[in-house]
C-alpha cells in the first residue's frame, strides 16, 4: 500500500471481452503498480459475471496493483465488470462509476 505508481495513463479506453488466459483481462496489469486515469467504457464481455457471460475482465498479476481513477461506464445496462488475477484492482473514481451491470470477483482483491 502507498507505493508510487510505476506508470500513469490518462487515455480513454473501450474494453471488450475477457482474455485469452484465465488470469489476464481486457485490461491487465502485468507488473508493478499502475494507475489508469482515463475514462473506461465497458462495451461487451464474456468474463462470466454471475454466470451471465457479460462481464468485461480487468486483472492484475500477483503482487501488483492497478488503480483505476477514471470513471467506468458501459455502453448498455447489461455489461458488468469481472476482476481476475491474484493482484489487486482498486476502483478510485472520484466522480463515481456509472456502469449498471453486475460486478464479480474470480480471483484476487477488488477494492
Amino acid at each position: 500500500g502507498g507505493a508510487t505508481p510505476q506508470a500513469s495513463i490518462g487515455e480513454q479506453l473501450r474494453l471488450n471481452g475477457s482474455s485469452t488466459s484465465i488470469f489476464e483481462g481486457a485490461l491487465y496489469n502485468a507488473g508493478g503498480n499502475t494507475t489508469w486515469g482515463g475514462p473506461i467504457i465497458l462495451e461487451s464481455g464474456d468474463g462470466q459475471t454471475g454466470g451471465t457471460g457479460l462481464g468485461v475482465t480487468i486483472g492484475a498479476n500477483t503482487a501488483t496493483r492497478l488503480d483505476i481513477t477514471g470513471q467506468i461506464s458501459a455502453s448498455n445496462d447489461v455489461v458488468g465488470l469481472v476482476k481476475d488475477g491474484a493482484g489487486e484492482v482498486r476502483l478510485l473514481s472520484t466522480s463515481g462509476n456509472t456502469y449498471k451491470g453486475q460486478t464479480g470477483i474470480n480471483n484476487g482483491v477488488l477494492t
